[in-house]
């Protein structure tokens, strides 16, 4: 992946933290969702050879998505457990075998210490969707425009449905809209990485009238309702805001590229992202209980105004110690690849370590 869309990815997962915690310019900047900026970037890195191997393909995404996924679901789930052994609280839901290994897959809300991981078995399902799908279209096509039209027409549906279905239906709301929203962010990244991509579309007059419009629809529509996670999607307005972002974020993120301090603190908090959504939380849980036992104060009080101004310590720790911890599991693992790759059969000859693994998110 190059430096642009490391940092890209930066900006993305800094979009995830912010959101879950106050800070100043929420009704503003970012209003769309990262979400979409996730799914645009597996979009950018589709290949459609993998859709001549849909098993290879399904065991790539395990490998990179849901093993880690289980992993850290099992950590979250030992620490909601003791949580409320030693205090009585429970965070979201009491490990049991259903939260655990099916809910991701419905609605992913199972411990709050790890609430923000809904996105990855949906970004598993979602990639599986548009493979499958794509497969099927290319039957009949391999136009690539026809192939995003389709595709943008499921994504308009996915809204219209949204207005008419009873709220509470969580397999529709929940699984099949979300599905047909997040297969057209793919499919936009896939039609930017081959059709826009080439003929140089970041332009000075093109970000002008990004940002101009961004300003005329926030005056237009303010801040819409656009929750991702519940399929919160009443207001189209979301959908154009978000490709608004995706263009105006790319242009930021290709300037950053050239600042060198910048660009290296930006490309390790981008090849860190996995270990930033699921951890973040857990950072925000000792920073809050440092901050009431020092304070007596509950920073998280609505009518305080403690998170005026601790909001940036929230972002300096979410982001700062999950990138550390990703960055030592990424050394731990190269080193127990070398030793592992240094074991000799009784043959003598060596066995070859797989692959380290990419990041994932």
């Amino acid at each position: 992946m190059n430096t642009q869309l490391l940092i890209f990815k930066a900006l993305a997962i800094i979009d995830v933290v912010l959101r879950h915690k106050f800070w100043p310019f929420s009704s503003f900047l970012f209003i769309a969702s990262s979400i979409p900026l996730f799914l645009f970037l597996s979009g950018y890195f589709y290949k459609p050879e993998g859709e001549g191997n849909p098993l290879r393909f399904i065991v790539k995404k395990i490998r990179r998505l849901l093993i880690l996924y289980f992993v850290y679901n099992a950590f979250y789930a030992l620490i909601t457990y003791l949580i409320f052994r030693r205090s009585g609280v429970v965070m979201g839901q009491l490990p049991n075998w259903y939260n655990f290994f099916i809910q991701p897959f419905v609605d992913g809300q199972q411990y709050t210490l790890i609430n923000p991981m809904w996105f990855i078995p949906f970004f598993f399902m979602v990639q599986m969707a548009y493979m499958f799908s794509s497969r099927l279209i290319r039957r009949f096509t391999r136009d690539e425009l026809v192939h995003f039209l389709i595709f943008a027409a499921v994504g308009l549906a996915g809204y219209g449905l949204r207005q008419v279905t009873v709220p509470g239906h969580a397999l529709l709301q929940n699984f099949v809209l979300k599905l047909m929203v997040g297969a057209f962010f793919i499919s936009l990244g896939r039609m930017f990485a081959q059709r826009l991509v080439p003929c140089n579309v970041y332009r000075v007059k093109f970000l002008i009238l990004a940002l101009a419009l961004r300003g005329m629809m926030f005056i237009e529509f303010s801040s819409p309702c656009y929750n991702f996670a519940g399929a919160g999607f009443q207001e189209l307005s979301g959908m154009f805001y978000s490709i608004i972002d995706i263009y105006i974020l790319l242009y930021l993120s290709r300037l950053m590229a050239r600042i060198p301090l910048l660009e290296r603190m930006m490309s390790r908090i981008g090849s860190n992202t996995y270990h930033i959504m699921a951890n973040h939380m857990m950072v925000f849980l000792v920073i809050d209980t440092a901050i009431t036992g020092i304070t007596g104060i509950d920073p998280n009080n609505p009518y305080g105004d403690m998170l005026y101004y601790t909001w940036p310590v929230y972002l300096a720790a979410g982001i700062g110690i999950p990138t550390c911890v990703g960055m030592v599991a990424k050394f731990l693992r190269k080193r127990v690849a070398v030793v592992w790759n240094e074991v000799r059969l009784p043959e003598g000859r060596k066995v070859m370590a797989g692959p380290v693994g990419a990041d994932r998110v």
